[in-house]
């Protein structure tokens, strides 16, 4: 009897050793399941168009000089950053300074003549008090200084013309903004109005082009488009149509201008751009492939797997559909464009669990 008791208590104790071998085992982990995404495209039915456009400062202005003469200081480039009051050209100021000079002489003279008049005026009031001239001849001699006064007034005046253009052989910048072109050429003379310099003010840009007439009638003002620049990779600009024109230019075009909402620094006038305008007119939904789209445990009701990046894990969706196209379904409500849902495999998921996607792909093509 005491050998059983002794067989049974080591047969006890090797189960439980046994069992703790087992339990220091590691545990197999639960299997992440890869699951095929699809990335939710554009609207159905939505039909893009670009085309090509150069950006141009919003206020540009051709300067000039209001007076002629010869170009003496020309010492801005293309491209050069101008600051409002700046320098940008000078005329050959002698004949300007000689003027105001000959002006200013002028003033003096005519400033000496009415001190003399009135001076006159004085004593013949006097003799006039004494009854020694007529009333006529005292006017002869009040005429004459208001003359001399008025004479004085038209020299301060002439001198003040003289020395506005002098002042005007300087152009200065009227803003702060860039040189976009130089038009004159140094040491050359150029009339009053000619153009010497092209400048656009600093900050606000816009892309300007060229539009079909049969596009821009699909257009509307404020409507959101998408930009791209030549020389900037990855621009990502987006901005606003701020002007459709209404009169056809060549090739039965019209000019349309998009305002550029919060330009980046390196993006300058003169530049070379595209825009991309997105037209409805299909449908409103997006296209999914059949395999995505489960049925729900209601009638009448859908859902999708949705992907979450960040958590790694699907998330059920329930969405409604109307009708499809092919081997897609249309979803009107519960999926945006750039979502990543599971294509297939819908009964095998479940919601908030892990998944991966595929090593060699972030996602599907989109539906067409």
């Amino acid at each position: 009897m005491l050998r059983v008791v002794r067989a049974g208590a080591l047969l006890s104790m090797a189960v439980v050793l046994l069992s703790a071998c087992d339990n220091d085992q590691p545990q197999p982990q639960p299997r992440v399941r890869a699951i095929a995404p699809f990335t939710v495209g554009d609207l159905a039915g939505e039909v893009s168009r670009t085309l090509p456009g150069q950006f141009q400062a919003v206020d540009s202005a051709a300067l000039s000089f209001s007076v002629s003469g010869t170009l003496q200081q020309l010492p801005v480039v293309v491209g050069q950053q101008v600051l409002e009051g700046e320098e940008l050209a000078a005329l050959d100021p002698t004949s300007y300074q000689l003027d105001v000079a000959s002006a200013q002489a002028d003033v003096q003279q005519a400033q000496a003549a009415a001190a003399e008049a009135e001076t006159e005026l004085s004593r013949q009031r006097q003799l006039y008090q004494g009854g020694w001239i007529s009333q006529s001849a005292l006017d002869t001699y009040i005429t004459n200084a208001d003359t001399a006064s008025s004479q004085v007034e038209a020299a301060i005046a002439q001198l003040a013309l003289a020395q506005r253009n002098l002042d005007e052989t300087v152009l200065t910048a009227p803003y702060d903004g860039s040189i976009a072109d130089v038009i004159a050429d140094n040491f050359t003379v150029v009339s009053a109005g000619q153009s010497v310099v092209q400048m656009d003010a600093a900050g606000a840009i816009q892309l300007n082009m060229a539009v079909p007439d049969r596009l821009s009638s699909r257009m509307s003002l404020n409507m959101e488009v998408s930009l791209d620049a030549a020389t900037i990779d990855d621009c990502g600009c987006v901005g606003r149509i701020a002007e459709i024109g209404q009169a056809l230019n060549v090739a039965d075009t019209v000019t349309v201008n998009v305002a550029v909402i919060d330009p980046p620094a390196d993006l300058l006038p003169g530049m070379s751009g595209s825009a991309t305008f997105r037209f409805h007119d299909g449908p409103d939904g997006y296209y999914v492939p059949f395999g995505a789209v489960a049925a729900g445990d209601r009638p009448g009701t859908a859902f999708v797997f949705r992907y979450d990046a960040q958590a790694g894990v699907v998330r059920q969706v329930q969405v409604t559909t109307a009708g499809g196209q092919g081997e897609n379904v249309l979803v009107t409500e519960g999926v945006s464009q750039g979502d990543v849902i599971a294509a297939a495999g819908t009964g095998l998921l479940r919601d908030g669990q892990s998944v991966r996607l595929p090593p060699d792909a972030s996602s599907s093509d989109d539906a067409s």
